[in-house]
């Protein structure tokens, strides 16, 4: 079987398209030349905590030399099949399609190594905006999305039988809601990587460092890499985990991913990958980056890739010196549109790659590099004919000069957390800052309000965009609320006492809902009502804060509970805004409830024991059921109580 079976298993075409194109690749066997992936990973980007709306990124290396217009064709019109599960239960929260963005190519080092070696790389980029249910994601153990793609380059020297050997990219998130707070959180960012070789019996570095957009601590580590769990189907959806591992080839191991002297090793804390390899071929590894957050471990996402060893000829060029006007410089200073030029001495013999931050710049092949941009630039230097030792220059490091003065002016006086605070420049120049918290921009106004606590960053807006003034932000805490007393269950014209702990220098309220009770400092309150219950309570620095709910439930065994539900027999989940859902009435009275629903063979369709807060949508598995006749139970624990009935789903 071709390794060209990889894109029919995650891009989308014409069922006969599949269907003949498998017969002929079963013709053809190995004649057919590989398509080579290098790997990739799973990204996701918070774009708003409170509406949990994020950004997911499938990113996936290609070598595409010998991809055909076909297969290329197929890339560019794909679509990605992403599941989320529970950690706790593997169990599918969401499943959702990420369509096809767009390609980078990999840019090399030293271009004649690349020709020789025949390495032409690019990077898929495929990706798509949710909205999660933060509701649907609070469990502590946490959550984790992940992707099934066939196939691994088939020369890779490290892995057995890489051609029938598969990918899982898997990315984990924590809860996303903590109590009724939104968890930040964003999966580190990855700069598009290199193309790069590791020359044998030669110790090699590479930068695989992330940065991460939330300010949390990153730990590197190499890990075991994830095979998928059946290379022979042509379209199977991503299953959920634990998930098998690749099987290493003779002699390599999680130890000994690149044989040699030094084997592969990763920095922990920086990212940076060292070995001294001794045996010319293709190596496969995975490197996984772990989020913690006030030292707890939050998240983790898994990147795989793959580096060529080499025989490397012993010819080294000289070490290439950067100038401008002539001059050798480790550091220049511009203003923001200002264009300078940055350039080293030529030569017919040698090949030059320009560098921002490490990373390649596209056809910056020359040894002249026009820069109108601040950063840290390098030039490698390579013979033109040869696969050789490169070498690259000292950093040059260009600023952007400061021209404005300015810093952040905050309130007179505290404010309590949950309120807003007012900060401003000082500065007499107007329309000219632009704000950051945690490294986003969030303002260009002169001012802004704030409500949460961290350091905020001014910065000149266009012209120089170095830190004028930052300012650590905290809040007047809010008065620590004991816990409310146990739930408790009346029937209909009962009464029931809810008691409240004050302190002195406190003043409280009680309120139902949102409806104040007008019953200020009682300490004890009678209610005949069933509902939420809250206490707001203010402390002498005029602080307020609201306690979690007095929950008073029906009881179960009432009859008029019971007798109060109502129970539609029929609905249409057909998403035109009516019905969509089964709603039945009156069910959070009652203490503790769970519905399950059956199909006629009697299997599980549905089952919850919180119906009113995630009513049936008339979906199993991810797909709305059939129209038909269902079968209904819904039990109450404590009275022992089961009732029993039939729905009908219409379209």
């Amino acid at each position: 079987m071709s390794i060209h079976l990889i894109f029919f298993r995650f891009f989308s075409a014409p069922k006969f398209v599949k269907i003949s194109f498998f017969l002929g690749l079963l013709l053809l066997g190995f004649q057919t030349k590989a398509t080579h992936i290098f790997g990739g990973h799973l990204k996701m980007t918070q774009l708003d905590a409170e509406a949990g709306r994020f950004k997911v990124s499938v990113l996936i290396y290609v070598d595409v030399g010998f991809l055909t217009p076909f297969l290329t064709q197929d890339l560019l019109n794909g679509v990605a099949d992403i599941p989320i599960f529970a950690k706790k239960d593997n169990r599918q929260i969401i499943r959702f399609k990420v369509p096809y963005s767009g390609f980078k190519s990999v840019i090399y080092d030293n271009p004649s190594c690349a020709e020789i070696l025949k390495l032409q790389t690019q990077e898929y980029l495929y990706e798509t905006e949710i909205s999660l249910n933060l509701n649907d994601f609070t469990d502590p153990d946490g959550y984790y999305m992940s992707f099934d793609l066939c196939c691994r380059n088939q020369i890779l020297s490290n892995i057995a039988n890489p051609i029938q050997t598969g990918y899982i990219f898997y990315t984990e998130f924590p809860a996303l809601l903590e109590g009724t707070e939104p968890v930040i959180f964003s999966t580190p960012t990855f700069p598009i990587l290199n193309g790069d070789y590791i020359c044998a019996n030669k110790l090699f570095t590479y930068d695989f460092s992330a940065i991460d957009p939330d300010g949390d601590e990153l730990r590197y580590s190499l890990v075991w890499p994830f095979n998928d769990f059946n290379i022979n189907s042509v379209t199977p959806p991503t299953r959920a985990g634990p998930y098998p591992l690749i099987t290493w080839a003779g002699g390599a191991s999680l130890a000994n991913i690149i044989p040699g002297p030094i084997p592969l090793s990763i920095n922990p804390k920086t990212g940076i990958l060292s070995v001294k390899a001794k045996s010319l071929g293709i190596y496969a590894f995975s490197v996984q980056v772990e989020k913690f957050r006030n030292g707890v471990k939050i998240g983790s996402v898994r990147h795989d890739f793959q580096l060529p060893v080499v025989d490397c000829a012993v010819n080294t060029p000289p070490v290439p010196i950067i100038t401008v006007n002539n001059t050798p410089v480790k550091e220049v200073e511009i203003c923001a549109g200002e264009k300078i030029t940055l350039e080293t001495a030529n030569n017919a013999q040698w090949a030059f790659q320009w560098q921002k931050d490490g990373d390649n710049i596209a056809k910056a092949n020359a040894s002249q590099l026009l820069i109108n941009e601040v950063g840290k630039y390098s030039v490698v230097k390579s013979l033109t004919k040869q696969c050789v030792n490169d070498t690259t220059s000292g950093i040059v490091l260009v600023k952007y000069k400061k021209n404005v003065e300015a810093t952040i002016t905050g309130p007179s006086k505290p404010i309590c957390l949950g309120d807003s605070m007012l900060l401003a420049s000082n500065s007499s120049v107007n329309n000219a800052f632009e704000w950051f918290y945690k490294g986003l921009s969030i303002s260009k106004q002169d001012q802004i309000y704030v409500k949460k606590e961290g350091v905020y960053t001014l910065k000149e807006k266009g012209f120089c965009n170095s830190p004028l003034d930052s300012l650590d932000v905290t809040f007047l805490p809010l008065p620590v609320l004991p816990n409310p007393s146990a739930p408790v269950s009346i029937c209909l014209r009962d009464t029931t006492v809810l008691t409240f702990q004050s302190k002195p220098n406190w003043t409280f309220d009680w309120f139902r809902s949102q409806k104040n009770l007008n019953q200020p400092n009682v300490l004890s309150l009678a209610v005949r009502d069933t509902g939420n219950y809250y206490v707001q309570v203010s402390d002498a620095l005029g602080c307020k804060n609201l306690s979690k709910a007095y929950r008073v439930n029906l009881k179960d065994d009432c009859q008029e509970a019971l007798t109060r539900l109502f129970i539609p027999d029929i609905f249409s989940p057909n998403a035109d805004g009516i019905n969509d859902t089964w709603q039945i009435r009156n069910l959070d009275l009652n203490s503790e409830s769970i519905v399950t629903i059956f199909n006629r063979w009697g299997e599980v369709v549905y089952y919850s024991d919180n119906y009113s807060a995630s009513p049936w949508d008339g979906r199993y598995n991810g797909q709305i059921v059939s129209t038909g006749v269902y079968a209904y139970t819904i039990q109450f624990p404590k009275s022992k109580y089961t009732m029993r009935g039939q729905l009908m789903v219409a379209y």
